[in-house]
């Protein structure tokens, strides 16, 4: 066969790529860019979480929305686990969200399949199909108290704080300079205060990188008062404002 008629039949066997072809390969590729748009944003500069607990009461109510930002902490790699430098450590009564002591952190492959299906649902309970939990479930929000090198104590249930370099203690609210409000319950008369969960700590003088976070709500003990302090690696993000069902900065 000579060359011209092997290019001749290659000539009449091609056929330009269609109109609709050309539309499907252009939507894919603003997706593919919107996802990856999507994967920073959250990674580095704001995550929407939702308050899943009253445990932040009255200043957060159950089933509220917050954006937060990874930004100052230092934002994970997306679905890795190694993170940038953190710009500073979080700062006396800010709130923020932690990573428990007793959550799991996720297989690399679900985080994928999760960010991939909130992409496409835009569904807002951070729930796959497969899974009874939410994703977000293994993080949860508090209020830093006590920083690295301050020490700690809880008196008849109200939280003193004597800050690193300094002499005395202060109550919570002196100690840190920041108005938010606390909820309370009384104990029965005649309580024994070395039971658990008597609102009562002796004096703790925190490590390097140890943070002290309480809920506003002192009534639910799952926070440092139960855990023990937090490391730095596992606060994610701090807490900008509240925008879903009322607005209100934090």
């Amino acid at each position: 066969m000579s060359k011209r008629s092997a290019a001749l039949r290659y000539y009449r066997s091609y056929r330009p790529e269609s109109k609709l072809r050309k539309a499907i390969r252009r939507i894919i590729r603003f997706l593919l860019l919107l996802f990856i748009a999507k994967i920073i944003l959250t990674s580095f500069l704001l995550s929407s979480y939702v308050v899943r607990t009253e445990a932040m009461e009255p200043s957060l109510k159950k089933g509220e929305r917050v954006l937060a930002t990874p930004l100052l902490y230092g934002g994970f790699i997306p679905f890795t686990s190694m993170r940038f430098p953190e710009l500073r450590l979080p700062n006396y009564g800010e709130m923020v969200l932690y990573q428990t002591p007793v959550s799991e952190t996720n297989p690399w492959w679900i985080n994928i399949i999760s960010e991939l299906w909130f992409f496409i649902t835009g569904e807002q309970s951070h729930r796959l199909p497969f899974s009874e939990d939410p994703v977000d479930a293994r993080l949860a929000i508090g209020r830093i108290i006590a920083r690295p090198g301050d020490t700690v104590k809880i008196d008849h249930g109200i939280i003193m704080v004597k800050k690193k370099g300094e002499s005395n203690f202060f109550e919570e609210h002196t100690a840190i300079r920041k108005e938010y409000r606390t909820q309370h319950q009384l104990l029965p008369e005649g309580w024994d205060r070395n039971l658990p969960f008597s609102n009562e700590m002796d004096a703790r003088t925190l490590g390097d990188e140890d943070f002290f976070i309480v809920n506003d709500n002192r009534t639910i003990f799952s926070d440092s008062r139960l855990w023990g302090v937090q490391k730095a690696p596992l606060i994610q993000a701090k807490v900008l404002f509240s925008y879903w069902p009322r607005f209100s900065l934090h």
